[in-house]
């Protein structure tokens, strides 16, 4: 399942891929507009939603204390399914999102079946969200101007203004997510100024569900929560899937590169200097990679294009000896001995034989051939390892 496949249904019933070339995924790749800010503002667009409606009704069903429950659980999970979604989509940045995991891990029909449910999700939630800012538009304008509409109707209005938006570009989301998300934090601090001193702010509030206890309906009410606990987290899980269509760092090497390179050597130092103060150094090997070098010349202004015939990785730990092996020429263009570079099978070679495998005896029967890591070529890197 390489990114260079789509699927397409058969009409036996069964799913099978197609190959596509890169213009295909040209045309359906998204535009880099995402920085940070836009970043933060998508994230906390995609939540601000459920902490105006929604997770309310959860403490009806459990309580106070049984709803503080159900979030900090409904929290952890969300937690745990973003710091995954985002390793897999560095792995794999396309917009097939979920789809594109489940296809990979799971097959076609894995894809399909994930696909499908994220398109239920996202309609429903489409629905949801309009039904309550039809709800909220409603009684603003009928208090301010005595003007009311059936709900059907506020529906209908935002629905037609979410997806113009969608439809007018990533750039113009982008912009109105952060316009939205500074007006709702503004509203909400507002409300909650206007609670605190309104006289009427009592934390015996907390308790007047059911006998007052910390858990009036007991853990049959936490789980009922649940549901509307997830709304304080609704839509966070769209955040890492923007890998796509986040600015990449070799656009401006001054601006982007100094602070990368910054945070990546602090908790690269710190994971060294902790294997070695355990003892564990020794026995583990740690590699640095990366997909592509860069050009020597300047890509527009401030940025270098890839550069496929030399980058660089280093390799420590596992008995990994200090040095320089298969230098660059002096623009870092080409290999230095372009007769015998040290290539990327060399480095797979090396690692498989600190790991204690003959790289020319693994094969992995793909396509109905036995493969090696290495094809035919790779030699291991013997001054490289310690004796």
């Amino acid at each position: 399942n390489s990114p260079g496949q789509r699927g397409q249904m058969q009409a036996g019933g069964g799913v099978r891929y197609e190959h596509a070339g890169a213009d295909y995924f040209e045309k359906r790749g998204l535009k880099r507009h995402a920085g940070a800010w836009s970043l933060w503002g998508l994230g906390v667009a995609a939540v601000i939603s459920g902490d105006f409606s929604g997770w309310n009704l959860g403490i009806g069903e459990a309580g106070w204390g049984g709803m503080l429950i159900a979030t900090i659980v409904i929290g952890l999970m969300y937690l745990l399914m973003v710091y995954s979604i985002a390793e897999m989509s560095a792995a794999m940045p396309h917009t097939g999102g979920a789809y594109s995991f489940a296809r990979s891990a799971m097959g076609p029909w894995g894809g399909f079946v994930t696909g499908l449910a994220e398109t239920i999700e996202y309609v429903i939630t489409t629905a949801v969200v309009g039904v309550f800012c039809g709800t909220y538009a409603d009684a603003i304008t009928d208090d301010l101007f005595g003007f009311s509409m059936p709900l059907s109707l506020w529906v209908l209005v935002f629905y037609v203004i979410f997806v113009s938006l969608n439809a007018s570009g990533a750039a113009a989301s982008f912009k109105f997510a952060m316009v939205i998300t500074i007006i709702s934090l503004s509203v909400l601090a507002l409300f909650a100024v206007m609670a605190i001193f309104s006289g009427k702010f009592s934390f015996d509030n907390l308790w007047n569900v059911g006998d007052g206890s910390f858990l009036p309906h007991g853990i049959k009410g936490v789980l009922l929560a649940l549901p509307f606990a997830i709304w304080f987290f609704l839509g966070i899980e769209e955040l890492p899937l923007a890998a796509e269509e986040t600015h990449t760092p070799h656009e401006d090497i001054p601006r982007d590169h100094g602070p990368l390179a910054k945070g990546m050597a602090v908790g690269t130092a710190a994971l060294i200097r902790d294997l070695k103060q355990r003892g564990l150094l020794e026995d583990t090997l740690i590699l640095w990679t990366t997909e592509f070098g860069r050009m020597p010349c300047s890509q527009g202004s401030k940025g270098r294009d890839h550069n496929p015939f030399v980058f660089t990785n280093w390799l420590c730990g596992a008995g990994i000896q200090g040095g320089t092996y298969g230098e660059s020429d002096e623009w870092g263009y080409k290999p230095l001995d372009r007769d015998h570079p040290t290539q990327v099978y060399d480095i797979h070679a090396t690692i498989l034989h600190l790991l204690g495998i003959d790289h020319t005896r693994l094969s992995v029967r793909h396509n109905g051939l036995d493969r090696r890591l290495t094809d035919v070529h790779g030699h291991v890197l013997t001054k490289m390892i310690s004796t």
